[in-house]
């Protein structure tokens, strides 16, 4: 099973992105792209995608770039710099790239778009492979 089979097996079991309607648009091993839209019920009292749903989509394409068929990798630590809100109804866009990779050890960076493909968050984390 190829590292982009293996990431959209585990896409299709995970109850996060089903939902929150995360479309994964592509897995490759240099990059994964996942998409959502900013639902009501994501967004804020100001009626703007809130913060957290920006970490998270951020977060399941890390999940999903670093996932290897041999081996479980998890976040061990993250940052995110939020740029700018992201509208109610627009549709955000999360691309994960590795930076450095090592052992058991990878360091990510995530981009988080909007429907404008202008930039509302970086993200930068960890993750670490689990031994088996």
């Amino acid at each position: 099973m190829s590292r982009s089979e293996h990431a959209r097996s585990l896409a299709e079991s995970d109850p996060v992105i089903a939902d929150r309607n995360i479309t994964v648009e592509c897995t490759c091993d240099d990059c994964t792209v996942v998409s959502m839209p900013m639902q009501p019920s994501m967004c804020n009292a100001y009626n703007i995608g809130h913060g957290a749903y920006i970490f998270m989509i951020a977060d399941v394409a890390m999940s999903l770039a670093s996932s290897v068929e041999d081996g479980t990798a998890l976040a061990s630590s993250a940052h995110i710099d939020w740029l700018k809100p992201v509208e109610m109804n627009d549709t955000v866009r999360a691309t994960a790239t590795c930076q450095y990779a090592s052992g058991r050890q990878a360091r990510w960076t995530i981009t988080v778009t909007d429907g404008n493909d202008e930039p509302v968050a970086i993200f930068r984390g960890r993750t670490q492979q689990l031994r088996k």
